[in-house]
């Protein structure tokens, strides 16, 4: 099972073929059998769904059969179901079986087309829930990764030194490091005086004999780190995560860290300081790039229609796309006149118009964000978009 990143909602946005099959359904926690046949009913309904829509595509029963027995080989996976977040998100092609469990709950859809169903994936890209968690200090180091509310530590003692001295050699007397530390660790992180040793030449060997400790963890875990390019949450005490900050290549390591010694502190509560410091993040983004829109929109560099924005992004011209996920659009785009037309009712070859702006602006590089009209303050807001220059 694979964790969902930005390079695999790519492979999902590039994937176009006959008969694509995208279902997403809600799923519990709860790992007994009262508690996830519901999941698996969820399941077979929408892959009854699936087969009566192949079924109007003329394709052969044989062959529904065929593409369709994976998910049913899932259904009799009782561990499988037993082990759950909280939505599933599958795709399959004749070629390839994507499936993603996910701390975010979906809505019970299903589609057959030329594409994959991708547009009630990004508000969890945006938010942005899973995160590497470094608990950081001269005497240790573990490294955790966070995927909605679950925590794992990762096994990377034979990558890294697992303390300082294991660098720097046992002569080394940690206090005259770091200091003095009070006993309680308040919001602000424990208390060190910065160095205390014996004049500013000591306090430049011990710096350097911290870099250099840092920059194997650095180089042990960079490898390891890159395999996923999430954020990467540091927690330590003050004055040591400037010294990261220079040992540092990563390049998904977050400005803002959790203060403190972390060397005693519960691994859930380090996680909810992590999960926070992300969303403040993403909420000044997201806000960053609302107003860049309303400042691009009134010089006439962005749009609120859907018959302009498809055209643009086929183009190359959308830099940013907003996108409402509780809205379906259906429709067809014309590619010899550029131009789109949205139906009233879904008719036999139409494409969800949304989903179609999703996958074609993540295709020619362009940000996707998800949004309510509260947020952007457009009444009977579908999409909205800003150009590039």
């Amino acid at each position: 099972m694979k964790n969902l990143t930005n390079e695999l909602l790519n492979d999902l946005a590039n994937t176009k073929g006959d008969n694509c099959i995208s279902i997403l359904i809600p799923t519990s926690r709860v790992n007994n059998k009262n508690g996830y046949e519901k999941d698996k009913l969820s399941l077979k309904n929408e892959l009854k769904n699936i087969s009566n829509d192949l079924q109007y595509k003329k394709v052969d029963d044989k062959e529904i059969d065929k593409k369709l027995a994976p998910f049913y080989e899932m259904l009799e996976d009782e561990d499988f179901w037993a082990h759950q977040s909280d939505g599933l998100a599958l795709y399959q092609t004749n070629d390839q079986f994507y499936k993603f469990k996910l701390p975010t709950s979906f809505q019970a859809v299903s589609f057959v087309g030329e594409y994959f169903y991708i547009k009630p994936l990004i508000s969890y890209m945006n938010e942005r829930k899973n995160c590497f968690l470094m608990s950081l200090s001269l005497n240790e180091v573990k490294l955790f990764e966070l995927d909605g509310n679950q925590v794992n530590e990762l096994n990377v003692g034979n990558l890294i030194p697992n303390k300082m001295t294991d660098t720097v050699g046992e002569d080394y007397e940690e206090k005259h490091l770091e200091g003095r530390a009070s006993s309680n660790r308040g919001a602000q992180g424990v208390s060190y005086d910065n160095y205390h040793g014996h004049g500013r030449s000591n306090d430049t060997v011990k710096k350097k004999e911290a870099l250099q400790y840092f920059h194997q963890i650095n180089n042990g875990l960079e490898k390891r780190l890159n395999q996923k390019k999430i954020p990467l949450v540091v927690a330590c005490v003050d004055y040591l995560f400037p010294i990261y900050q220079d040992a540092n290549s990563y390049n998904f390591l977050e400005e803002e860290f959790i203060k403190g010694n972390p060397e005693n502190v519960n691994i859930d509560e380090l996680a909810e300081e992590a999960i926070g410091i992300l969303s403040k993040y993403d909420d000044k983004r997201r806000k960053d790039r609302i107003e860049r829109f309303n400042e691009l929109y009134s010089h006439q560099q962005g749009s609120k229609d859907i018959e302009e924005i498809i055209p643009a992004i086929i183009s190359g011209k959308v830099e940013t796309l907003f996108i409402n996920e509780e809205v379906e659009k259906f429709g067809k785009y014309d590619s010899k006149n550029h131009s789109v037309e949205i139906s009233k009712d879904r008719s036999e070859g139409d494409n969800e118009l949304i989903n179609f702006a999703v996958i074609e602006t993540l295709n020619n590089g362009g940000n996707v964000v998800s949004l309510s009209e509260e947020d952007i303050q457009i009444s009977d807001f579908t999409l909205a978009a800003t150009f590039r220059f």
